[in-house]
């Protein structure tokens, strides 16, 4: 993970950061955590629009009204991946209540709540555990100990004689009893405490254990208002078109094709889209699915395929790169080498895919901006709408909305934008839906990408010397909105060669080198990013090696790693898992990888039905250091390994003539229930390094279980057949 303001050379939040970032709202954190009179309103207001409100008398992290009710402020997006729990979880803990008693808020666009991680106000890298944990936890332990300071004053007692829990704070010794809710005016004007200690994880009674989902309840009522639900009297639906090809401009559209469906219809021009505006959606999809717009097309991207792809990325192997990483003696490895091997792979566009299409809400006034909609990267929206508007950025308010999933795409601020103008242009609010077609066509990709590694045997078939090139695109441009701390161009993406280096693997002279390539298709972040194709390469590489030295690719994997103890323990693991060993015609395939502070490995077992996989049972176990929700985890790593395995199969977003051919789920596959393997999970215990708060204290766990996916399935179609998998997907037709 890339260390970025606020961030302690182990990865972790620093609570200096929390009190420094609070100084940008006016006042440190704790002096304003508690409302007063007419808090309650307030926050009425806020909960129902899902914004943080007026700020007056609130602090940036917590809210408590006299009439007990506490709410955390959350800047990040719930994405399906149960951040909402786990910030009403940590807050509860801290001041010993239910998390159902702690109403979860969107916070606004502020100073305060960017994620350090990136310098902005943005949710990705399964960072979010570490900015709630580093944040909303002290934030949470100083409110509980500024109600226990004004309990004691009014009692006149020591400190140490008040208790607090279930929502009371009781004396000890005359057994007396006060609400938190009784207690918020008195505590607002205590000192703020300068040393907040959170309990430690040997005192905790919510965290480390499974919670119910604090939002499980709407979701099966249909209750829970997604950006796409979101509604505002007397707004109009609108669908889009957007400019066919990378770089296309509109020269001009005839609105009459659309107007002689819908009357009514308005017609609002775009740079790069047209937008049809209209009383509901399925009108103004017709109507738009009518319109002929003349568009002015970069000749060389309207002549890009998936051929010119290929070529680009196999001419990024010959040129040479950036030097990433070097390790090891180069000599000592030449001269131990008595066998080689040459191996290229090759992975393709991806799209993200996200059951709920791109879609937000805009209301447009003179003095006032609002948008509602699932936005990953709510600073880079503001700012981005903004701009479009003319408008300086404080007249632009966010609402950030639950997404029904996401995977990256809702990083992607271009659907926010078209919303705006949209809405400025027509006078009433708007609210704005891709269909899938668009979402397909029109993605933020996961880029295609090339490998060539050139590995040195010694004697005994052990990699001694391993050169490793990659032609990657640099996805910088499409991530600067929102991540303000990244290296400068002249220096590798992190993206592109993140899991790449360093090997966990004992391999003599290792070196990395990079090339930008530029495909021509504009690109982003794919859940798991770079990880997501670097573990395939060099986990399918492993089993390569394995099979050309005539090795067993677990022994092997369990010789490279003696340096590895954490990595070794994971893959002991999940072999583990395996009650013996596998029945004639069925395979297994392994891989390990670390990412985002996590170690997972991955064990997949198959067999064969006219050469093609069918996939049986996948073992997964996980290191991510504490396990703040052990069922939170399973399931991230399940649906993780899921997405994965879709990926390797079927994943593959085609291009003829600079248009993205995919349109739906006929042609840009999924995997079926029928396809899915059974999956367990095997979450390892946090160390004695991870309760004490180091460096693997916390790993996310969103992305984690994607990069094994790909490399476990190859390398049991390897053990299957004994031909090595070059190229993804599997299934491409």
């Amino acid at each position: 993970m890339r260390a970025g303001p606020g961030v302690v050379a182990d990865n972790r939040v620093s609570r200096r950061w929390v009190l420094r970032g609070s100084a940008a709202a006016g006042a440190l954190t704790l002096t304003c955590l508690v409302a007063g009179p007419g808090a309650r309103d307030a926050l009425a207001a806020s909960d129902a629009d899902g914004a943080a409100g007026p700020s007056g008398g609130f602090g940036p992290w917590l809210r408590l009204t006299p009439d007990g009710r506490i709410a955390a402020i959350s800047p990040i997006t719930e994405i399906g991946q149960g951040i909402d729990t786990l910030v009403a979880t940590a807050v509860a803990e801290e001041l010993s209540l239910s998390p159902a008693a702690i109403s979860v808020v969107a916070a606004p666009v502020d100073p305060v709540h960017r994620n350090p991680f990136f310098d902005s106000q943005v949710t990705g890298g399964s960072t979010g555990a570490k900015v709630v944990l580093g944040a909303l936890q002290f934030a949470a332990a100083g409110l509980r100990e500024m109600l226990l300071a004004a309990a004691a004053a009014r009692w006149d007692c020591a400190q140490s004689a008040c208790t607090i829990a279930d929502g009371r704070i009781r004396n000890a010794v005359t057994g007396a009893a006060l609400s938190y809710g009784a207690l918020a005016a008195e505590a607002a004007r205590l000192p703020v405490p300068q040393d907040v200690r959170p309990k430690r994880p040997g005192d905790w009674v919510l965290l480390g254990r499974p919670q119910m989902r604090i939002d499980s309840a709407a979701k099966l009522r249909g209750q829970l208002v997604y950006g796409i639900d979101f509604a505002l009297p007397g707004m109009l639906l609108g669908a889009v078109l957007n400019a066919p090809s990378p770089g296309a401009r509109l020269r001009n559209v005839d609105p009459a094709p659309a107007l002689a469906i819908a009357a009514t219809a308005r017609v609002v021009e775009l740079p790069a889209a047209v937008v049809v505006l209209a009383e509901s959606f399925w009108t103004a999809g017709r109507a738009a699915e009518a319109l002929k717009p003349d568009w002015d097309e970069i000749a060389a991207a309207a002549a890009l395929d998936d051929e010119l792809v290929s070529a680009r990325l196999a001419a990024g192997l010959q040129a040479p790169g950036l030097p990433v990483a070097a390790r090891g003696d180069a000599a000592a490895a030449d001269a131990a080498v008595r066998d080689r091997l040459s191996l290229s792979f090759e992975v393709p566009l991806l799209a993200h895919a996200a059951m709920e299409p791109p879609n937000a809400t805009a209301s447009v006034t003179p003095d006032r901006v609002d948008i509602w909609a699932g936005t990953q990267a709510q600073e880079a929206a503001r700012d981005a709408v903004a701009a479009a508007l003319g408008r300086a950025p404080a007249s632009v308010h966010v609402h950030t909305l639950p997404a029904g999933g996401s995977f990256g795409r809702s990083l992607d601020v271009a659907p926010v934008i078209q919303a705006a103008l949209a809405a400025a242009a027509a006078g009433r609010p708007v609210k704005l839906i891709w269909s899938r077609a668009q979402d397909l066509r029109h993605d933020l990709y996961r880029p295609a990408a090339a490998c060539r590694i050139e590995i040195g045997l010694d004697a005994e078939g052990l990699p001694v010397r391993w050169l490793q090139a990659l032609a990657v695109p640099d996805m910088r441009q499409a991530t600067a909105d929102f991540q303000r701390n990244q290296p400068p161009a002249a220096t590798p993406d992190p993206s592109a060669v993140e899991g790449a280096a360093p090997l966990p693997y004992a391999v003599g002279r290792h070196e990395l080198t990079w090339n930008d390539v530029d495909i021509g298709m504009p690109t982003g972040w794919w859940r798991s990013v770079g990880h997501s194709f670097n573990a395939w390469f060099m986990e399918q590489a492993i089993d390569e090696i394995a099979h050309h030295a005539g090795r067993d690719p677990v022994g092997l994997r369990r010789l490279l790693l003696r340096d590895s103890p954490r990595h070794l323990a994971v893959l002991d693991a999940v072999q583990g898992m395996w009650a013996a060993p596998p029945a004639a015609g069925r395979f297994r395939g392994t891989a390990l990888h670390e990412s985002f502070g996590s170690v997972v490995a991955q064990s997949l077992e198959i067999s064969l039905a006219d050469g093609r996989p069918v996939l049986h049972h996948l073992n997964c176990a996980v290191d991510c250091g504490i396990a703040l929700d052990p069922d939170s985890v399973v399931a991230q790593v399940q649906g993780g390994a899921l997405f994965g395995l879709t990926a390797a199969l079927h994943g593959r977003i085609r291009v003829r003539r600079g248009q993205v051919q995919d349109s739906n789920f006929d042609s840009y596959r999924l995997l079926a229930a029928r396809e899915a393997p059974s999956v367990d999970v095997h979450v390892l215990p946090a160390g004695a390094a991870a309760l004490a708060g180091g460096p693997d204290a916390i790993g996310g766990v969103g992305e984690c279980g994607v990069p094994p996916a790909a490399p476990a399935l190859c390398n049991a179609m390897l053990a299957a057949t004994g031909k090595a998998v070059r190229r993804l997907p599997l299934l491409a037709t």
